[in-house]
């Protein structure tokens, strides 16, 4: 079996991290249109960087090893990294005066139809995604119609018969 490596198809610029020399807020935002522009930014930034997967292709007796971009998802976190910011940052932006709050609340809205749609076609993991956006929720526990003391008890030295005659009666009430 002969493997072949294909050279990795992803852009070598990827490190989230090292976007920003400084780590901190900008000093001030004076027009809600600048942290706007660093979000769609962002927003491209994740567009031209795929996360790389590997993966093996077998053919008459030959494997060769693929590397295959996939889309990145955009996320809170992920921003806040790029902008070089802390959550609380972002969470203190939502709470300023309303055209800053509406910037948040667009991005936000962005990053929801991003990773929705994503997973809606299978590009990202539904279940992980419907957490992470609030959707799942947790059918409550049904409530016990009886308490487990109300049972009447089978024992073994019952027959088979009149086990099935007490627990037929139980039915039925």
């Amino acid at each position: 079996m002969t493997i072949t490596l294909t050279p990795l198809c992803v852009p070598t610029d990827e490190k989230l991290w090292a976007h920003r020399p400084k780590l901190g807020p900008y000093p001030y935002y004076e027009d809600p249109n600048e942290p706007w522009l660093d979000c769609i930014s962002y927003f491209e930034w994740v567009e031209a960087h795929p996360v790389p997967t590997v993966d093996v292709m077998k053919y008459a007796g030959e494997a060769t090893v693929i590397h295959i971009p996939r889309p990145r998802p955009m996320t809170q976190a992920g921003l806040c990294v790029y902008l070089g910011i802390a959550h609380q940052t972002w969470q203190s932006w939502r709470q300023r005066e309303e055209p800053f709050a509406d910037v948040v609340a667009t991005v936000d809205s962005v990053i929801f139809e991003h990773k929705f749609t994503g997973a809606c076609v299978g590009l990202f993991n539904p279940a992980l995604v419907a957490r992470e956006l609030g959707l799942m929720t947790r059918e409550p526990e049904q409530p016990l119609l009886f308490a487990p003391e109300d049972l009447p008890t089978i024992t073994a030295d019952m027959t088979a018969a009149t086990a099935a005659d007490l627990y037929a009666r139980e039915l039925e009430s």
